[in-house]
């Protein structure tokens, strides 16, 4: 007999997670789980998650074959036939459930995980990069990925949703990864994955912490830094083995919290097990050389900003330590490529730059590296912030930005439900120079002002989408060129 919603109500009771369970469940076989109604069939174990969840949601799941479910509470609006189970704490059960129902696919792949404020998606990029070369020269499979940019487990590659998919979610990408084949799985974390059990039940190989500052704290967050701090380090608890950036913030707690691991691995700039030396910066890139243990292997970036060697740091020394010659990180990096970090678009007088960045920490770095690059040219900021969540970021991005650069547009990125003047009246406020600021809704057309009326010689940052391509509006996902595709087309238009 295969999976029973009876075995599912012992694992939770041994986890001391059941409340109640209706129903013979012995004889039950299920078939799926699932918490999306629309994707239920025949079979499946419908979990009833969400803040906003509604018994709408289960209805349509029993129409469409549910024969059971898994909540915090009953709902009678299901019929007093349906079984069900009763947890006290819907997100931890969520975790064990998949764990159970998938059986624990991350013991069979090297499972890395990274973390921090700053560069997860940037070093993610680079760990898949350098273990897909490796795979290449050896013949073995590619190394799969969750991330904010895009989901790989050797099945289904897909642009992702979240940073972190939900549990239930990610558990279905490492069994897909276990059933291709896979060996290496790399997963970017965030906060919030660690706060509410995304990962859950899952352990990691390796740990990269990259960074710590001030971010996602609001209401639907993190409450306070503490809280965003200790989320984070958490990490820690379910890992082997620590990779900790020796420039870092916080640095003393993030080291002993990383010396729960059985070993931790240190990368930086000045010192660490991993060190970047000889730093330069061109039109072309970054190159460094990397010393290590008493050796030193030449690296080059085609990718700028000087943070972004911090990031190829966590990836080299991740991959070396998992046996993967320095010479296959090099020509891995020396030939990646990277939409929407860092891009440079040089035409027409001008340099546009766009980036992801999104918050304080980030900003302050891009604005560092392009005065860093171009120390006498006007820098043209364009950018904006999410509403309805992350509030804490506003001042510090509205701060940063005010010191940095000779022009400020304010424009729209994820309004969500707020008011695009609103928010950037917020971000105003945090002014700490008086700067010339414009403020034009429309990202499109922001964009498109900004390349076509900067000066001769000047930099224009266009920060915050990166590489998306939709705007979260008013409960809609409203496609979007992106920043780089519109820029390109500035470009063009003010060649003419």
């Amino acid at each position: 007999m295969g999976k029973t919603l009876k075995s599912l109500a012992e694992v939770l009771q041994a986890a001391g997670l059941l409340l109640a369970q209706t129903g013979d469940g012995a004889r039950l076989e299920l078939s799926d789980i699932q918490y999306d109604s629309r994707r239920v069939t025949k079979g499946t174990l419908f979990l009833c998650k969400g803040a906003h969840f509604s018994p709408a949601y289960l209805t349509a799941a029993v129409d469409r074959g549910a024969c059971a479910y898994l909540s915090d509470r009953p709902y009678p609006e299901a019929g007093a036939d349906l079984p069900f189970l009763q947890v006290k704490d819907i997100r931890q059960a969520l975790a064990v459930t998949a764990n159970w129902f998938f059986d624990a696919p991350w013991r069979d792949l090297h499972m890395m995980g990274v973390t921090g404020t700053k560069g997860k998606s940037t070093t993610v990029t680079m760990v898949k990069a350098i273990f897909d070369a490796a795979a290449e020269e050896s013949g073995a499979p590619l190394c799969g990925i969750t991330s904010s940019v895009c989901n790989f487990d050797g099945v289904r590659e897909e642009a992702s949703k979240l940073t972190t998919p939900e549990n239930i979610d990610l558990y279905r990408h490492l069994a897909r990864a276990r059933e291709a084949g896979l060996r290496h799985m790399v997963v970017e974390v965030s906060s919030q994955a660690l706060k509410y059990h995304r990962v859950g039940g899952i352990r990691f190989d390796d740990a990269v912490f990259l960074n710590i500052a001030p971010d996602h704290i609001g209401p639907i967050e993190h409450p306070s830094f503490e809280d965003y701090f200790t989320s984070k380090l958490s990490i820690f608890d379910r890992a082997d083995r620590a990779f900790v950036n020796q420039e870092s913030d916080e640095l003393p707690r993030i080291m002993a919290a990383a010396r729960h691991c059985r070993q931790v691995v240190r990368f930086g700039l000045h010192e660490g097990d991993y060190i970047a030396e000889d730093l330069r910066a061109d039109a072309k890139g970054l190159t460094f050389n990397l010393a290590f243990d008493g050796g030193i292997q030449a690296f080059h970036l085609p990718m700028h900003g000087r943070f972004n060697v911090e990031n190829a740091l966590a990836a080299i020394a991740l991959a070396h330590k998992a046996g993967i010659p320095l010479t296959t990180c090099a020509k891995a990096l020396a030939g990646i490529k990277m939409t929407g970090h860092m891009s440079y678009l040089q035409e027409a007088g001008i340099t546009v730059v766009v980036d992801y960045a999104h918050n304080e920490i980030s900003f302050r770095r891009v604005l560092e590296t392009v005065r860093q690059d171009f120390p006498d040219a006007p820098i043209w900021l364009l950018f904006g912030a999410p509403g309805d969540k992350a509030e804490s970021r506003r001042p510090g991005m509205g701060r940063v930005a005010s010191l940095g650069a000779d022009h400020i547009i304010l424009t729209a990125d994820d309004p969500a439900t707020e008011e695009v003047a609103a928010i950037n009246d917020s971000i105003c406020r945090a002014f700490e120079k008086k700067v010339p600021v414009e403020k034009i809704e429309d990202r499109a057309t922001a964009v498109r002002h900004a390349v076509q009326t900067a000066p001769e010689g000047a930099v224009v940052l266009l920060l915050g989408k990166g590489y998306e391509t939709c705007q979260k509006i008013k409960g809609e996902r409203v496609p979007y060129a992106g920043d780089e595709v519109v820029a390109k087309a500035a470009l063009l238009a003010r060649k003419v």
